[in-house]
C-alpha cells in the first residue's frame, strides 16, 4: 500500500491516544538521556579510556529515533 492509502487510518484517533503517545515518547527520550548520561559518567570516572558508551547511545538511539518517528509522523 502506499502512504496516502493508509493515512486515512489514524485520522480519527482520539487526541487522548496522540497525548498519550507523546507522553510516552518523551518518558523513553528522558530516560534514554538520564541512562546515557550516567554511562558516560562512568566512563569518566574509569579513566576516560576507549569511549564505550557510543554502542548503547547509537542502539537505544535508533529505538528512540523510531519511537519518535512513530509518534509524531502519524498525520494531523
Amino acid at each position: 500500500m502506499a502512504r496516502g492509502e493508509v493515512s486515512h487510518y489514524d485520522d480519527d484517533l482520539p487526541d487522548r491516544l496522540r497525548t498519550g503517545m507523546e507522553r510516552a515518547f518523551q518518558a523513553h527520550a528522558s530516560i534514554f538521556v538520564m541512562v546515557n548520561l550516567f554511562l558516560i559518567a562512568i566512563w569518566a570516572a574509569a579513566g576516560a579510556g576507549y569511549f564505550w558508551p557510543i554502542w548503547p547511545i547509537l542502539g537505544w538511539g535508533l529505538g528512540v529515533g523510531i519511537h519518535a518517528w512513530a509518534t509524531y509522523n502519524i498525520r494531523r
